[in-house]
């Protein structure tokens, strides 16, 4: 698994998709006081550096 905070879903999914992912991410509530900018990713789940299936659901939430 990637780390993917601080991009946005704009940038994310297009990368994950690049690596073969085929996956669906899921949102869950935005963050605040996160440190990362508006609208960037500031939580994942799975978490940077697992292993996941190739078609494995990633959560995703956001700085507000």
């Amino acid at each position: 698994m990637p780390d993917l905070r601080g991009m946005y879903w704009t940038d994310a999914e297009p990368a994950l998709r690049t690596v073969g992912w085929t996956g669906v991410l899921s949102k869950a509530p935005d963050l605040t006081d996160s440190g990362y900018r508006s609208n960037q990713i500031a939580a994942q789940a799975p978490a940077p550096g697992q292993v996941i299936a190739g078609d494995a659901v990633i959560t995703l939430q956001f700085a507000r």
